[in-house]
């Protein structure tokens, strides 16, 4: 914008310059008898100069005024559209760190690097305020021995408090960027590593995340994974798909002691693991992670269900064929009208949450349950929920036979097999 306006000044000035010269000009000739016979020949020479020259400055600053306009709108587009993609990203990160059921010190440096690499650039000091008094909060609530279950729920706080800072600056104008605060920047580096100490890390849980026999988005509803397969070979095959499920501290478990049937997750703007919910099938299997390399449950998928919920907090419950619907019969209502009701199924009343965008549940049929959970003898999947890879399917499955000491079911495990 600087250089735009000294290039303006540079062009006003030549066109002076040259305004001088052909008035000199003009004067000198104007005196020679022989072409100018009275001084009125030449005030009309002069007037017309000099309003033609009036002309091309005024023309030329419209010119440049109407190119500097351009110019920073186009810039301001390019900005906006650079800071979504930044605050999207983030906030993708932010809320996958809840997909599993552990929090970890390395995606709390993964958050810390993102936010000072990339997501500072388009924050203001007062943002980084907000961001780093919610830090501060999250640190004081998972600062020292506290139970996991405690920690996330500070977690999700925290995450809620910076979604609605992210999501309010998206609908502000582009400003100019102000320097930001090296205290700030200070303030907000030590306060991660404050909060990363209050994790554990991957050595200590003694798990990795395994992504490549995960599918988030296959192009075949049953398709399976491409990965290596295990070691041991494996005759018996399951004659279904299976899923993993991870369930979120103890409500569910609590929830399906409680004589409750269906397998919940919440959404905060994402969709990706509502529409893997809605690609479960009719008698699927479906395996309960409960943490710590243990799955509590072994279900049949019967259908599914879904609540969405809006901006204005109506909600509108859709089911799978076949699924009788309990809480919204047709169309949208305010979830105030129908709270009893949906607090039966959103087990982790996601409702009363403003930031939640949906609640989806897979309804199930329990084959074998164990509160403890049978151990995991294959590779840990840490997604909320996604295809199992049916080789260590077979294997969790023999893990639930060979515990289940009623007949009835273990003989029903046993016609899952072909």
């Amino acid at each position: 914008m600087k250089t735009n306006s000294n290039n303006s000044t540079r062009t006003i000035i030549k066109l002076c310059i040259y305004l001088a010269i052909i008035i000199v000009i003009v004067g000198i000739f104007a005196l020679l008898p022989k072409i100018f016979s009275s001084h009125e020949m030449l005030f009309q020479i002069i007037a017309v100069v000099l309003s033609v020259l009036f002309t091309a400055v005024v023309t030329n600053s419209l010119l440049t005024a109407q190119s500097e306009s351009e110019e920073n709108k186009e810039k301001n587009i390019k900005i906006h559209e650079n800071r979504i993609k930044a605050y999207s990203s983030f906030m993708q990160k932010m809320w996958g760190v809840l997909d599993d059921d552990t929090i970890l010190k390395e995606e709390i440096n993964s958050l810390r690097a993102d936010l000072l690499d990339n997501l500072i650039f388009y924050l203001d000091n007062s943002q980084l305020q907000v961001i780093l008094e919610a830090l501060e909060e999250l640190y004081k609530g998972v600062n020292g021995d506290k139970p996991s279950d405690s920690k996330k729920r500070e977690y999700i706080k925290f995450a809620t408090i910076v979604a609605d800072n992210l999501k309010e600056a998206v609908s502000t104008s582009v400003q100019e960027t102000k320097k930001t605060d090296n205290e700030q920047i200070l303030k907000l580096w030590t306060i991660f590593s404050n909060i990363e100490n209050q994790f554990p890390d991957k050595e200590e849980i003694g798990e990795t995340k395994e992504t490549s026999v995960v599918l988030e988005q296959p192009k075949e509803e049953h398709s399976e994974e491409s990965t290596s397969s295990p070691s041991e070979s494996v005759s018996k095959r399951l004659n279904a798909q299976a899923w993993h499920f991870c369930g979120y501290g103890t409500e569910q478990l609590d929830y399906l002691e409680s004589g409750g049937n269906e397998l919940s997750l919440v959404e905060y703007g994402e969709y990706w693991r509502t529409d893997l919910v809605k690609q479960v099938k009719l008698d699927d299997i479906v395996f309960l992670f409960r943490g710590n390399k243990r799955y509590s449950g072994a279900y049949l998928a019967k259908g599914w269900r879904v609540f969405v919920y809006d901006e204005q907090r109506n909600v509108e419950e859709i089911t799978s064929p076949g699924i009788e619907k309990r809480v919204v019969k047709e169309g949208k209502v305010s979830i105030d009208s129908v709270a009893a009701e949906l607090a039966k199924y959103d087990i982790y009343q996601s409702y009363l949450d403003q930031n939640s965008t949906s609640c989806a549940n897979i309804v199930v049929d329990e084959l074998s349950y164990f509160r403890e959970g049978v151990t995991n003898p294959n590779t840990t999947y840490r997604k909320t929920i996604s295809r199992y890879y049916w080789e260590y399917a077979v294997r969790l499955m023999e893990e639930f036979a060979n515990k289940e000491t009623v007949q009835t079911k273990k003989d029903r495990i046993a016609s899952l097999f072909e």
